[in-house]
């Protein structure tokens, strides 16, 4: 059995996040959406506030970044357990 991909993901050849393709029209229009809405509250704040509002973008981001982390375990392990059933179940 050859082992290529598992060795390039321990070796840090192959970074799954990389492939991901969620730069399109959808998530491009949301991102416009959410940057214009930031800079307009970050103008409405007085200078000594405007770091607390990065800091909650900052708390977002690392939210969202688990959320993604967790999701790929997940997909990952469905994704294992579907070829473990595929190849080792009893009803062939």
């Amino acid at each position: 059995m050859h082992q290529k991909y598992i060795r390039e993901i321990f070796k840090g050849g192959i970074h799954p996040a990389d492939s991901c393709g969620f730069e399109n029209e959808e998530y491009e229009k949301w991102q416009n959406a959410f940057t214009k809405l930031y800079r307009e509250i970050q103008e409405m704040l007085p200078e000594d506030k405007r770091k607390r509002l990065e800091q909650l973008c900052d708390a977002h981001t690392a939210m969202q970044g688990e959320i993604v982390i967790d999701a790929f375990i997940n997909g990952f392990k469905l994704g294992a357990n579907l070829i473990a059933e595929s190849l080792y179940s009893s009803d062939k």
